[in-house]
């Protein structure tokens, strides 16, 4: 089974000196250094461009937390999620730039996480954890399976190429602490026994995260798995 880590856009927007991508022989070095050997990039540029790929059974279906139609929870995120000296939602805007310009990703899901407290994120996540422990991995589970038909069913790879606990802030550490990684493991491991071509450890398992430090546990976990 490939190992596969995501550098989604990443890989051409952040080229600079000093960052993750300024030495692409490096990020591929360590990238195998790791145990990965395969690397995902964003395709939507090429998707954008016309490809000529027949992308017509692709579908992109919105998040709860996009759902403008609620009020926020301004009140409740002040004390459970956002910094000290963090800004009402509708004082805050985000920067002006292409970035900015060209995301799909609604204002109040970019206020949350750019100034979300990596620690109260944590602990939020876990404290309702155990209560929702075995819902979360029947839901995985479902997903990876229903993901498996989806594949056999039309004749296609098997590849999980994003996953698992979701969209987590830069310095948070739910995913790479004991119980992220033992989620991560355990996807990895149901993809390996569905017969995917690949998969990766996590969304975050890649040079522009912080996981990327963990190069150990990513190394093990990859090649555990790919015996």
């Amino acid at each position: 089974m490939r190992a596969v880590t995501l550098w989604d856009f990443t890989w051409y927007t952040r080229t600079g000196v000093g960052q993750p991508f300024h030495d692409l022989d490096e990020a591929f070095r360590q990238a195998v250094e790791r145990g990965f050997d395969t690397v995902r990039i964003c395709a939507m540029p090429v998707l954008l461009f016309r490809s000529g790929l027949d992308t017509t059974a692709l579908r992109f279906d919105g998040l709860a937390l996009r759902d403008v139609s609620r009020p926020y929870p301004q009140d409740r995120a002040f004390d459970e999620l956002l910094r000290d000296g963090a800004p009402r939602l509708e004082d805050w805007r985000a920067p002006d730039s292409w970035k900015t310009a060209a995301t799909v990703v609604p204002h109040r899901e970019i206020y949350t996480h750019d100034w979300c407290d990596p620690d109260k994120w944590d602990r939020w996540l876990y404290d309702r954890y155990g209560e929702h422990r075995l819902a979360m991995r029947e839901t995985l589970d479902l997903w990876l399976d229903v993901a498996a038909d989806f594949a056999a069913g039309r004749g296609i790879p098997l590849v999980f190429g994003e996953g698992w606990v979701g969209y987590t802030p830069l310095h948070a550490w739910f995913e790479e602490g004991p119980v992220g990684a033992e989620i991560c493991e355990h996807a990895v491991g149901r993809a390996r026994e569905l017969g995917a071509w690949g998969t990766v450890v996590c969304s975050n398992a890649a040079p522009h995260h912080p996981m990327w430090n963990n190069a150990a546990w990513l190394r093990r976990v990859n090649l555990q798995e790919n015996r």
